[in-house]
């Protein structure tokens, strides 16, 4: 008899057939009720390949045992029996190979990720929509999503793309494989808020950014009062579907980060969304001031909120910046600055962002002997954080190293145009100003900015390319044109245009008020005003926080010395206390400041 006839006769093929039947309904039964239990993705990896391995004995088991009228009898000696035998130690060899080389896959980024260089441990919180009628509900859905992402941003191993980054995305429907590419993640979560009255409907899901699977959802239909849960439930969902087991600390880490009231992350969206429309042209104090009211707002309702403490020191910094108040008011502006950046340090619970704050204490303190020492711990501690101040250090330090800090960082946020701007300052001050275009360069792909600051005609000029400088001075927009201008003017030695230009920008409708001082002293010099720019330096040494505005002038210029530095006892105090010396090195070398 041959193999095929014996096949028939020992009915095999209605038991492979039967069991391809019945395994297929179990493993489309199983792709349903897992995701429902939260069961992690490798579970039902290991399922289907426990499906898979029942089919060759199925087959085995057909040939081996015959149904007689005496009963089932045993028969596995019979022709063909040691063919059947190797065809199902290769459909087992199949199906283990196959687990192996997902599992695999799924360890390691995947085709686009790793082009991108995404590692499968990466995700980004995109800002949930707003499906409520109620444009107020907008700040609602957004600090939901920051929520979650502050979170996540506390489970070590998971690398989670900045709010700044993230929030790019708003609003845009972007495909989400190029969203992946564009921040370098390979998952990305999404969802939507619905909020009438006092109820609540969330929708969450995170998906494969490289071909959209979706690895998990969820509906949630809840109290507003019930938010934080929820946010805690996507959270710890996501790190399952992740394959990231979380032990006691690690959940009470989650469970401890970010607000837990409401009113305040509300509060803190709309500080952060007028703070963000305040620094859009010149700084327009009147929308700081509405926006520090809103994390007073916040603070008032969660004091243990160390976000709205360290977002809210950047008003004192610009209120204390522009050095037009009395000294008994810039006292006590600077007594609420330092308060609120000790209770920021304190309450924060990232160690590079307590560092970070804590170089920021120091700055605007009267003793930087222990600011080279946290510089070090902010350079050497891993993780991410929000620089605000640290730049201004720059001029001083190892700037080999601080660049590749800085770049290190931008893996956090990749799409902070306002980091990235700074990135690019220093790359000219390191001598590698085509390392800057190519920032403006990715910014403008972006659609994030077309300049940085003056840092695009800075690092034309000093390529020795003033044509494409002026160029790129004239299209700037008219906050930044007449500042670029003056640079351009100055790096060509041509002093009466850029004079001209001073007055221009100085003429600026808000700019008595909305320059700071130090970007005064930077116009100053460029414009060759030595007098002017001693006399601005020496004001602004008084101020409380004037060291650390002299030394951000410094940084911003890149041209060495600025003004005089006997008008600024208290900064030279400052510097000799850090053990850096002046001058600077002058990466720009303007013709028109001549000292």
């Amino acid at each position: 008899m041959s193999l095929f006839a014996e096949l028939q006769r020992r009915s095999v093929f209605k038991a492979g057939a039967a069991y391809l039947v019945v395994g297929w309904l179990v493993v489309q039964a199983a792709s349903i009720a897992f995701p429902a239990f939260e069961a992690a993705p490798a579970l039902m990896r290991g399922f289907i390949l426990i499906v898979l391995l029942g089919f060759p004995v199925a087959l085995v088991l057909a040939w081996a045992f015959e149904i007689t009228p005496e009963g089932v009898k045993l028969d596995a000696t019979g022709a063909g029996s040691k063919r059947i035998f190797m065809v199902a130690a290769v459909l087992v060899a199949l199906a283990l190979g196959w687990f192996m080389r997902g599992g695999h896959q799924a360890a390691s980024p995947d085709a686009t990720s790793a082009a991108s260089g995404a590692d499968t441990r990466s995700i980004a919180v995109l800002p949930f929509a707003n499906m409520s009628t109620d444009p107020e509900n907008e700040f609602f859905a957004d600090g939901l999503s920051e929520e979650i992402l502050n979170s996540l941003v506390t489970i070590e191993g998971l690398r989670v793309t900045g709010r700044t980054s993230s929030f790019q995305f708003k609003g845009k429907n972007e495909d989400l494989r190029k969203v992946g590419e564009a921040l370098g993640v390979a998952n990305v979560l999404e969802g939507s808020v619905r909020r009438v009255g006092d109820k609540v409907r969330i929708t969450a899901q995170l998906v494969r950014a490289a071909d959209g699977f979706h690895l998990w959802s969820q509906t949630y239909d809840r109290d507003v009062a019930d938010t934080f849960q929820v946010q805690l439930d996507i959270a710890e969902s996501v790190t399952r579907a992740l394959d990231i087991l979380l032990d006691d600390a690690a959940q009470a880490r989650m469970a401890s980060a970010g607000a837990r009231d409401i009113e305040a992350f509300v509060g803190y969206q709309k500080g952060i969304a007028l703070f963000n429309a305040a620094h859009e042209d010149y700084i327009d104090i009147a929308k700081m001031e509405q926006g520090y009211a809103e994390f007073g707002k916040a603070i008032a309702s969660e004091p243990r909120f160390a976000g709205a403490y360290f977002q809210r020191t950047d008003y004192y910094a610009h209120q204390l910046g522009q050095n037009t108040r009395t000294p008994a008011e810039h006292a006590a502006l600077h007594a609420r600055h330092e308060e609120d950046l000790a209770q920021a340090a304190r309450l924060a619970t990232a160690p590079l962002q307590r560092a970070l704050i804590e170089v920021d204490r120091i700055l605007i303190s009267e003793d930087w002997r222990t600011l080279p020492q946290q510089i070090e711990t902010v350079i050497t501690l891993g993780g991410c954080g929000d620089p605000v101040w640290i730049d201004v250090v720059g001029p001083f330090v190892d700037v080999e190293r601080f660049v590749a800090w800085r770049q290190k960082l931008r893996e956090c946020d990749p799409l902070n145009s306002s980091q990235l701007s700074q990135v690019a300052t220093l790359e000219i001050a390191a001598g590698r100003p085509e390392e800057a275009l190519k920032i403006g360069e990715f910014l403008h792909t972006h659609g994030l900015s077309q300049n940085l600051g003056g840092g695009d005609v800075q690092a034309f000029l000093a390529l020795g390319k003033p044509d494409e400088a002026k160029r790129r001075a004239a299209t700037a927009p008219p906050w930044l044109r007449d500042f670029k201008e003056l640079q351009v003017a100055a790096h060509a030695g041509d002093k009466p245009a850029a004079q001209a230009a001073l007055k221009r920008w100085l003429d600026t409708p808000r700019a008595a008020t909305n320059i700071s001082a130090d970007n005064r002293i930077n116009a100053y010099a460029l414009a060759g005003d030595r007098k002017g720019a001693n006399a601005i330096a020496a004001a602004l040494d008084q101020n409380p926080i004037g060291p650390m505005m002299l030394a951000a002038a410094v940084a911003e210029c890149m041209c060495g010395a600025l003004f005089d530095i006997e008008q600024t006892p208290r900064f030279k105090a400052r510097l000799t206390e850090a053990g850096w010396q002046w001058p600077p090195l002058d990466a720009m070398h303007y013709k028109t400041k001549d000292w």
